[in-house]
């Protein structure tokens, strides 16, 4: 216990080093994802502009398609976080499903396209994941009504655009090590909000969520 303690204090420490030195890349990072993230409306065959000014103030609800999958959920559970109105599509009912719909969000499971058709396409933005296929129902029904879908990395890139980020990337490890960061940078006074890609086992969740750091 005493040298897993060690292990923590010298990483904390480690890490407030690394924050440090890595203020000058933070603000050149901001910097360079200034510009618009673009979409495709297949209704109309144009591009529309998702930018910052955009989500603040028109964007008022988010359509998870494949809420269920460990990425979108905790996209999901972000933006319910936020204050977002937030709800979704999977084909099968989870475990992981079933805690989002414990938390206030509303998940579907059939192919009734009722509860999309009740949402402005203003002000509703569908994230969607390759997982879901584009003849499923509810997905034919979106693109023909016209709303504004983008994928669910695309959404992740928007978040990480507008908070200081630490993202990893790699064929293995990914996990574990966004994970273990999250963890060091959570329980330091930096804090941190975090995409953990997976359940983690000592915080029982996918997200970790914290108002009171720009992290």
């Amino acid at each position: 216990m005493q040298l897993l303690t060690l292990i923590i204090e010298v990483s904390t420490r480690f890490f407030h080093l690394f924050l440090h030195m890595s203020e000058f890349y933070c603000t050149f990072a901001g910097e360079m994802q200034e510009e618009d993230y673009e979409g495709y409306s297949t209704t109309h065959h144009t591009k529309f502009k998702l930018t910052k000014t955009m989500e603040l103030s028109k964007i008022t609800t988010f359509y998870f398609l494949g809420i269920g999958g460990i990425g979108m959920s905790a996209l999901a559970r972000f933006f319910a976080a936020k204050g977002y109105r937030v709800l979704g599509y999977d084909r099968t009912k989870s475990p992981l499903t079933q805690e989002l719909e414990a938390e206030g969000i509303l998940v579907q499971y059939n192919d009734d396209c009722q509860i999309v058709s009740e949402l402005s396409i203003e002000t509703t933005l569908v994230v969607r994941t390759p997982a879901v296929p584009f003849d499923t129902p509810i997905y034919e029904y979106i693109r023909k009504k016209g709303f504004s879908v983008i994928k669910r990395a695309e959404v992740l890139g928007m978040v990480t655009s507008l908070h200081r980020s630490l993202c990893v990337a790699g064929t293995h490890g990914k996990t574990t090590t966004s994970t273990i960061l999250a963890h060091i940078m959570h329980t330091s006074s930096a804090g941190c909000s975090a995409f953990l890609g997976g359940i983690s086992n000592n915080y029982h969740t996918n997200l970790l969520i914290d108002t009171n750091s720009d992290w």
